[in-house]
């Protein structure tokens, strides 16, 4: 995949300098020093996206919120990749975003570019492609209708798939290479996850309830008691705010948060990584709701609980 290639590379330029006496564990503080970076620069992100999303306010509390996030720290010290997948995810979203504004070539390519990372990181990303398809889609819906804007507005949308499986195909190459080993290893790790094939390290899965499961036994302890809390009114705010205003940006965050959730959620095998890619819009949606209600004074003490409690 896409990351393991990034972390190879980066040990061969390495021992042109530097010989290492044992890769493997050159490996594991590559890859350590790689999702440390990408947790550091997902700080700056949300604010930027936060502030582009709604307003400075915004963009400052859910950068806060991630600063002090007990998630993002624990795997920021992590070789996994679910960093890598935050971060690429976050900027899907506010490149899918830019698309219902302006539907043009630069950002298709780089919305395809993004997405080709992400599924080439991990194959699970690929319902993400449900964003930039309704942003795709709402541009096309919101415009002038006639036979030239369909044929444009089609030519887009399969650039944009175009270039997603060719940046897949070079960051991917064995997938195609050797096929048959890709889909032996996607049905080995599908049975396990979808809980068809029976391993020692999911029985604590058993009887966990989708959903609940996640806030009650994951959420707390990746945000925290409070931030769980609050979440939930702040979903339904953000959704009344769609509903009130038309604006395709609250649509477009709660249905990324729902497409990176729901499908981790309702797998057998519920581990605390498959929803670490949910916490940054679990931030920006939380911060929505707490701009809108709460005034700065009371604000501050919130940041500074959050901060507490992390």
């Amino acid at each position: 995949s896409f990351p393991i290639y990034i972390i190879y590379f980066t040990g061969l330029i390495i021992n042109l300098f530097l010989k290492s006496q044992d890769l493997f564990v050159q490996s594991i503080f590559i890859s350590r020093f790689y999702s440390a970076i990408l947790s550091l620069l997902l700080i700056p992100s949300i604010y930027l996206i936060g502030k582009k999303l709604y307003n400075k306010k915004v963009g400052l509390l859910s950068a806060v919120l991630s600063t002090f996030s007990v998630g993002l720290i624990q795997f920021a010290h992590f070789g996994t990749f679910e960093i890598w997948l935050t971060f690429l995810g976050l900027w899907l979203f506010y490149f899918s975003l830019k698309l219902t504004k302006d539907l043009n070539f630069k950002n298709i390519i780089i919305v395809g570019i993004i997405f080709g990372l992400l599924v080439s990181t991990k194959i699970s990303s690929l319902p993400l492609i449900v964003l930039p398809v309704l942003s795709i889609l709402i541009t096309y819906v919101s415009g002038k209708k006639s036979a030239l804007s369909i044929f444009k507005t089609t030519i887009k949308g399969l650039s944009l798939i175009l270039i997603s499986i060719a940046v897949f195909a070079f960051c991917s190459p064995y997938v195609f290479l050797d096929l048959k080993s890709f889909a032996s290893s996607i049905q080995y790790e599908s049975s396990v996850a979808l809980g068809t094939l029976p391993v020692f390290y999911t029985g604590e899965f058993f009887n966990s309830i989708p959903i609940l499961f996640q806030f009650t036994k994951i959420y707390p302890f990746l945000i925290n008691p409070i931030l769980t809390i609050i979440f939930i009114p702040s979903f339904f705010y953000v959704c009344f705010k769609w509903i009130k205003t038309k604006d395709p940006k609250y649509l477009i965050l709660n249905t990324f948060y729902l497409i990176l959730f729901l499908p981790q959620a309702f797998l057998f095998a519920k581990w605390t990584r498959y929803i670490v890619p949910t916490i940054p819009f679990t931030y920006l949606i939380i911060a929505i709701f707490l701009e809108r209600f709460i005034n700065k004074k009371i604000l501050n003490i919130i940041v500074l609980i959050c901060i507490i409690f992390a």
